[in-house]
């Protein structure tokens, strides 16, 4: 295809070529944009490690980015839909927010308690995108807790402390039980 053809139909993405060049030893990427040498050396991203989940709330999940480990990143890109299981396995729309910030924490939030999320995402450099990391499977917690505790004793070395139970105050008990309680003194 010659290139004055390609411009008319505006159906070129890249073009590929090998050229021998004995001053550089090895394979190098030379990126071009707009006819001009960018960068000699273009390193394509990788595809990052899978998200970290560092928390869980009813309404929002905390997650650690890694980085690609090759190119030069100017933002990440995180994928998120929930996923019915209720139903025939069925998810719906990626939903999408960005970041620039490689390694950090990231928050999801806006979501629906104690729901099933498929996450993912991916290293966006000047170019374009990377390939997508592998899909993280987490879901939100469900919102009913202990309640406010009951002090039934307190002295100088110690206290005492009661919860009602989730039937015991009356609401719906569904899903996981409370398996522990950490307290902190402040």
């Amino acid at each position: 295809m010659v290139l004055t053809e390609a411009r008319q139909n505006w159906k070129l993405k890249f073009t590929a070529g090998s050229i021998t060049d004995d001053s550089t030893p090895g394979a190098s990427i030379c990126l071009y944009q707009g006819g001009r040498l960018v960068d000699s050396d273009y390193e394509p991203l990788s595809k990052p490690d899978p998200v970290q989940i560092t928390d869980r709330q009813p309404s929002s999940i905390t997650l650690i980015l890694p980085p690609s480990k090759t190119g030069r990143t100017d933002r990440l890109r995180v994928e998120y839909r929930p996923v019915r299981t209720d139903l025939f396995p069925c998810v719906g729309k990626w939903r999408y927010l960005e970041t620039r910030d490689n390694g950090e924490d990231c928050v999801i939030s806006g979501l629906e308690r104690d729901t099933q999320f498929q996450i993912r995402h991916v290293a966006v450099d000047r170019v374009g995108v990377g390939e997508f990391s592998d899909i993280t499977v987490t879901e939100t917690v469900s919102g009913s807790g202990p309640g406010h505790p009951i002090v039934l004793s307190a002295d100088r070395n110690s206290d005492s402390l009661s919860w009602c139970s989730q039937a015991e105050a009356g609401e719906a008990v569904e899903g996981r039980p409370v398996l522990c309680y950490r307290l902190e003194d402040r």
